[in-house]
C-alpha cells in the first residue's frame, strides 16, 4: 500500500482520501432516517423503472373502486354510448388547454386496475375541481361515456378525490321482500352497524330507488355487508 501511495505521490496523481485520513476512519455512522410515505415510495418507483413494484396507489381504495364501473366495461361496449358511470382510478396525465372563448380546460388520462381511458373536464367542471386535476391523484370522476372515432371518452361531471368520496350503499329487495318484517330486521343491522354512508334501497320489481333517513345510514364494513347479504341474499348489497 505504501509502494503504491508514493506512485500516486510521484505521478501527481491523488486518491478522493489520502492514506493518513483513511487509516483515522474506524466506524461510518449513518443518520438514522424515517422510512419515506409508502405513496411516496411507490411514486420512485414508477418514475425510476416505469412501473410499480412493491404495490399500486390505487390499493387503499380497492374497496371502493369495486364499487364503480370498470373502465374495461367502456371499451368493450357494456356500458355503451350517452350511459353516466362513476370511475375511480389515478391521474397519469393531464393536459390544460385554453378554449377559444379564454376558457381554460383539460384533457386527463385515467388509469384503474384494468385500463386506462380519456377524460374531458370541460370549463365549466374544470374552474369547480382544478385542483384535483392534477398527476398522480386517485380520483372518483363521475361523467358520461362518448363513443368517438378514436375511442371511447369520459366527459366529466365532477372530479371528486378518492379520500374524499363517500360511497353510496344499495341495498336491492326482491318483490317477496317487501313487507314490514323484512323492513325492520334491515333496520336492526343498519343501526348495529350505524356510520355515515348513506343508504339506498333498490326495489327490483318497481325498478325503483328509495331514499332512507340518517339514522340508517351504515359503516360500510365488510361485516355490515356480510350480514346484509346472509339475511338478503348474496349480491344484494353494492356500494358506489
Amino acid at each position: 500500500i505504501a509502494a503504491g501511495t508514493q506512485r500516486d505521490k510521484a505521478s501527481g496523481q491523488l486518491g478522493l482520501f489520502d492514506m493518513e485520513e483513511i487509516n483515522q476512519i474506524s466506524e461510518l455512522n449513518m443518520r438514522d432516517v424515517p422510512e419515506s410515505p409508502a405513496d411516496v415510495l411507490l411514486t420512485w418507483e414508477k418514475e425510476i423503472t416505469g412501473f410499480y413494484i412493491t404495490g399500486h396507489p390505487l390499493d387503499r381504495f380497492s374497496d371502493i373502486i369495486k364499487g364503480f364501473a370498470g373502465l374495461a366495461a367502456v371499451h368493450d361496449g357494456t356500458i355503451g354510448d350517452g350511459k353516466v358511470v362513476k370511475a375511480g382510478g389515478l391521474i397519469v396525465s393531464a393536459k390544460r388547454i385554453s378554449t377559444k372563448k379564454g376558457d381554460t380546460m383539460c384533457f386527463l388520462e385515467l388509469e384503474d386496475f384494468s385500463s386506462s381511458i380519456e377524460v374531458v373536464v370541460f370549463p365549466r367542471v374544470f374552474y369547480e375541481c382544478m385542483n384535483n386535476c392534477e398527476p398522480d391523484k386517485a380520483v372518483m370522476i363521475q361523467g358520461k361515456v362518448n363513443i368517438t372515432d378514436e375511442g371511447p371518452k369520459l366527459i366529466a361531471d365532477k372530479v371528486i378525490p378518492l379520500e374524499e368520496y363517500s360511497p353510496i350503499f344499495y341495498i336491492k329487495l326482491s318483490s317477496e321482500q317487501e313487507n314490514e318484517e323484512t323492513y325492520n330486521s334491515i333496520k336492526e343491522i343498519l343501526a348495529k352497524h350505524h356510520g355515515n354512508f348513506e343508504v339506498m334501497l333498490y326495489l327490483e320489481a318497481r325498478k325503483q330507488t328509495v331514499r332512507t333517513g340518517a339514522q340508517y345510514s351504515i359503516d360500510g364494513t365488510p361485516e355490515a355487508v356480510a350480514e346484509l347479504e346472509a339475511f338478503l341474499g348474496p349480491g344484494t348489497v353494492k356500494s358506489r
